[in-house]
């Protein structure tokens, strides 16, 4: 990012430099040609200017405008550039950790899960919201990772990502499908086929984003 940003500032420089260049050739040429003209307007006696006052209210510092527009444009992208790619960053972040979820599940891993998460999530899904923590949630996931495996647990439409303008809070809504089997309690194996769609609600703590909190729902797959 600070590449980018330093080869945009020399950008900036190098075109400023190159626009005045231009309009003082411009200017110089525009000063011969009135000179002539004067020159011309004196032989013949005519002492009416008003041609040459319309060429100089006509040219004025149109070149010069022109390049102090361009110059603050380009000043103004330089400035913008920071935070335009941060805002990527984010998302390209929060995407990896919604994939990390994702390759949890297909691995039985509890600890990858948890590494995303705060240390006390928001769980919102079957009509009630509560807060779990991440002793609550291990021990949750552990019997039930370990009693499933996943054939697909993978994405069927790209997530959405948003990420607030201070670049504190970001959400990750996503549309899954899941497939494989699970061992029962009386040690017969169940298939199984869901769809999944879900919202990830994250924060930036401390220069770092963490999960705070999951907003799901479910259906059969038909």
């Amino acid at each position: 990012m600070f590449m980018f940003v330093l080869v945009l500032i020399l950008l900036v420089f190098i075109t400023a430099g190159t626009v005045g260049m231009l309009a003082a050739r411009k200017s110089i040429q525009e000063y011969n040609d009135r000179v002539e003209a004067e020159e011309n307007l004196l032989e013949s006696g005519d002492r009416d200017r008003d041609w040459i006052s319309d060429q100089e209210q006509s040219s004025g510092s149109s070149p010069v405008k022109s390049g102090t527009q361009l110059v603050l444009v380009l000043l103004g992208l330089a400035i913008m550039a920071p935070s335009v790619m941060a805002q990527h960053s984010d998302t390209d972040i929060l995407l990896g950790m919604h994939e990390t979820v994702l390759q949890a599940h297909r691995d039985g891993d509890v600890e990858a899960w948890l590494s995303v998460e705060a240390d006390t999530v928001l769980s919102v899904n079957n009509g009630t919201i509560t807060r779990l923590t991440r002793t609550d949630r291990r021990s949750a996931r552990s019997g039930y990772l370990l009693r499933a495996t996943f054939d697909r647990y993978e994405d069927v439409r790209p997530p959405e990502v948003r990420i607030s303008e201070d670049g504190t809070l970001g959400w990750v809504a996503v549309e899954v499908e899941v497939e494989g089997w699970m061992a029962r309690d009386d040690g017969a194996i169940e298939d199984f086929a869901e769809a999944y769609a879900w919202v990830e609600l994250y924060e930036k703590r401390d220069g770092r984003w963490v999960m705070t909190g999951n907003v799901s729902n479910s259906r059969d797959l038909e």
